[in-house]
């Protein structure tokens, strides 16, 4: 593995300021004060991931750039690339548009400490080079959520949580604990000198657990139903659990993507289209964007277990346009909760008589996660889709079913939340200036990666090439 050190700890230091953020936020009782800290925080990261990505792009290819620190046994403990600098950019970018855009009874400095605390971890997860590292930070990004689901008043829904995330966890230890008998086993991006049914199991029992794939899904839904929405873009957005799998894939050579493929596959595609089914039929706003996530983190988790070039590339893509679209949506969805309250879909409410550029934003923003043509989620799904279905032809065809679905439930989340008859409702205000820039921000980012996606295929295509040079 070669490495190129940083001329500062510079990885170090992208951790450390979301990390002193949040330790910032707990100590304030005012919550204007923690938005300008946690917002100032969150530009100082987007501003060094930035860097740190130009960075990777232009250093040699298959080379890390590491901190200048004490290594861990023979490697670095932080290191970034072509594939994880994307990445720390992508999160970036969400943890900046979660602080600026949340509302401001879901922006205490409790709730921003805690996505702060889980940017931190998510960030720490895709810079390290050690497993031992990505695992402390795996487990760490799951103390917010679980506090947050405690103190939410359903502890029969913090317990399950805690459940599944515990088996998760001992998944992920177990699967360390195979591999410890070899000591460049610990260091993602190594080929591996051992294998086997168990390593699988363990690492595929991680993987599903994280990424909300059936049986093990429903944490994510009720995330988005009961988390604050800077907590809830900041757990989605990162995928830790693919993440891993793609590291370790390529580390094995194949081995390791041989063994679990066709499982994690057939239950990837199953869940993106169950996902998009139940999202038909929610009556929860929350709760259906809940869904419309968890059917999209399966159609990535699908692109990835392809190993296709355009399937893994479609994926990347499609990773960084969810993750944005969604995001937004999630605002979106907590600036007209913050107006009308919790919104039931049984009826259509016609909220776009108070909430016009509202109802606006909130429709592209649901389209563009879902595929618009002329946004960054179009060119993604073709790419996914195509890859796909070269390899496993029922597989794709589930991809665009799910997507066929999910695109109605956004739609009928839209028709639900503004259309409808003309009654009375409160004088609440349209977009303020912060929502409005946030929100048509990223919509700008999505429509222009759509309309110019080649730089953004050929970084994704380059990230994708990085896992394939390892592999061999």
């Amino acid at each position: 593995m070669h490495q190129t050190p940083l001329a500062l700890p510079w990885l170090l230091i992208l951790v450390a300021v979301p990390g002193c953020g949040a330790l910032w936020c707990a100590r304030l009782s005012d919550s204007g004060d923690a938005r300008k800290v946690a917002s100032a925080a969150a530009a100082l990261v987007a501003a060094i991931a930035l860097g740190l990505t130009l960075a990777a792009f232009g250093a040699p290819p298959g080379h890390f750039l590491v901190d200048p620190l004490p290594a861990l046994g023979s490697s670095a403990p932080l290191g970034v690339d072509a594939l994880s600098g994307p990445l720390l950019l992508l999160v970036a970018a969400v943890g900046l548009a979660s602080c600026l855009a949340s509302p401001t009874e879901a922006a205490t400095p409790v709730d921003l400490a805690r996505a702060l605390a889980t940017e931190a971890a998510a960030l720490l997860g895709l810079c390290a080079l050690d497993l031992r590292i990505f695992a402390l930070a795996w487990i760490l990004g799951l103390v917010p959520v679980g506090l947050a689901l405690f103190e939410s008043g359903e502890r029969r829904v913090a317990l399950r949580f805690g459940i599944v995330q515990g088996l998760g966890c001992a998944a992920l230890l177990a699967a360390l604990a195979l591999l410890a008998a070899d000591e460049r086993s610990l260091h993602l991006g190594v080929n591996l000198s051992q294998g086997g049914a168990l390593l699988a199991l363990c690492v595929g029992g991680a993987v599903c657990v994280r990424q909300g794939l059936f049986p093990l899904h429903s944490w994510l839904p009720t995330l988005h139903e009961r988390g604050a929405p800077a907590l809830v873009a900041l757990t989605f957005a990162p995928q830790l659990g693919l993440y891993l799998l793609l590291r370790l894939c390529a580390a094995e050579g194949g081995a390791l993507h041989d063994a679990l493929a066709g499982p994690l596959m057939g239950l990837a595609a199953g869940t993106a289209v169950y996902a998009a089914v139940l999202g038909l039929v929610q009556r929860d706003l929350r709760r259906a964007i809940g869904w419309l996530a968890t059917s999209q983190s399966a159609l990535i988790a699908t692109g990835v277990l392809s190993a296709s070039e355009g399937g893994v590339t479609g994926s990347l893509l499609l990773w960084a346009s969810s993750g944005l679209a969604l995001t937004g949506l999630i605002q979106a969805a907590a600036a007209l909760e913050g107006r009308f309250g919790r919104v039931d879909l049984e009826h259509p409410q016609g909220f776009a008589s108070r909430t016009p550029r509202l109802a606006a934003i909130f429709l592209l923003l649901g389209l563009a996660s879902v595929g618009l043509p002329g946004t960054l989620g179009f060119a993604s799904e073709d790419l996914l889709f195509h890859g796909t279905l070269e390899v496993i032809p029922a597989a794709g065809l589930a991809l665009v079913i799910a997507t066929a679905l999910n695109g109605l439930s956004v739609l009928r989340i839209s028709h639900r939340t503004f259309d409808g008859v003309q009654r009375t409702l409160p004088a609440v205000p349209d977009l303020l200036p912060r929502e409005r820039a946030v929100l048509v921000a990223l919509f700008l980012v999505l429509l222009g990666g759509g309309l110019l996606p080649g730089g953004l295929v050929w970084t994704s295509a380059r990230s994708a090439a990085v896992l394939r040079e390892r592999a061999h």
